[in-house]
């Protein structure tokens, strides 16, 4: 069955392709940023277009953030590109929900410092995938 979240789906593909999780040193959350650990990647619901009205899609979107260990800006940069690597363009079946297509809906966005100095990054994909 399906997972009622695209943001699941996500970092479901994310822990099977070896991204997060394991021995990556990186922890994935959904809907959350926990202050620990320092190394998070958080897949976040973020809306979407409005669902097909002819075919059984609909159309969400994810934004994926990044926080560092301290003043680590290259692990951060490193890490939001692999993810990009593995997310946009994708097409295909992520647990049991067929995806049209995942698209990167910009640049990656720097968000600064949080107040633990850790460096977090954020970057936006648009979805299409079936109901």
């Amino acid at each position: 069955m399906p997972n009622a979240s695209p943001a699941d789906d996500v970092v479901d593909y994310l822990i099977a392709q070896g991204t997060v999780e394991g021995a990556t040193g990186w922890k994935a959350f959904v809907n959350e940023m926990p202050a620990e650990p320092d190394q998070i990647v958080g897949v976040f619901e973020a809306g979407g277009g409005p669902p097909e009205t002819r075919i059984d899609m609909n159309r969400p979107a994810v934004q994926i953030r990044v926080r560092a260990g301290r003043h680590d800006w290259p692990a951060a940069r490193a890490k939001i590109k692999a993810v990009f690597d593995l997310l946009h363009k994708f097409s295909g079946a992520l647990t049991g929900t067929y995806y049209v297509a995942i698209i990167a809906a910009g640049d990656v966005i720097p968000l600064g410092l949080d107040a633990n100095d850790r460096p977090e990054l954020a970057q936006t994909y648009s979805m299409m995938r079936s109901r």
